[in-house]
């Protein structure tokens, strides 16, 4: 309980980060939501605000891309989401001089085929995915190294 209380401040309310990252009318995409989240916390960890072990992993995601027809369309939106998202979490950290010290990746957690099925998407009918949590989650994630010694 005593970490939530130290989080709290460094999460909540607004700051500079956050105007490194896209809006739509005022208000920002879920996954920029979390992606300034993590800034937030890269941001305290550098200034010393809270401590955190040497090395970070911070997973966040995007939901929506088990499509099963009309592939291309329902994409787009998607692609858009997470480039205008990933643009505003690396301006952001420029901004707090930790862009060398990240790296940013995507990963998904259900099997592809490069086939379209006859609908436009991309699921083989029959397909069986192994260790398929969510089949809308795509996974993204950010790592953190410290920024001495390296």
């Amino acid at each position: 309980m005593a970490t939530a209380n130290l989080l709290k401040p460094v999460l909540a309310g607004t700051s500079a980060l956050a105007s490194y990252f896209p809006t739509t009318n005022n208000v920002l995409s879920g996954l920029s939501q979390q992606l300034l989240q993590v800034a937030r916390l890269i941001q305290a960890i550098n200034a010393g605000t809270i401590t955190a072990p040497a090395q970070q992993i911070f997973f966040v995601d995007l939901q929506g891309f088990d499509t099963h027809n009309d592939q291309l369309n329902r994409q787009a939106p998607l692609l858009a989401e997470l480039s205008s998202s990933l643009a505003g979490f690396y301006n952001a950290m420029v901004a707090i001089g930790q862009q060398n010290n990240v790296t940013a990746f995507t990963l998904s957690d259900f099997a592809r085929t490069l086939k379209p099925a006859s609908g436009g998407g991309s699921e083989t009918p029959g397909q069986v995915a192994p260790r398929r949590r969510n089949r809308n989650q795509r996974q993204h994630a950010v790592a953190r190294r410290p920024s001495s010694g390296m």
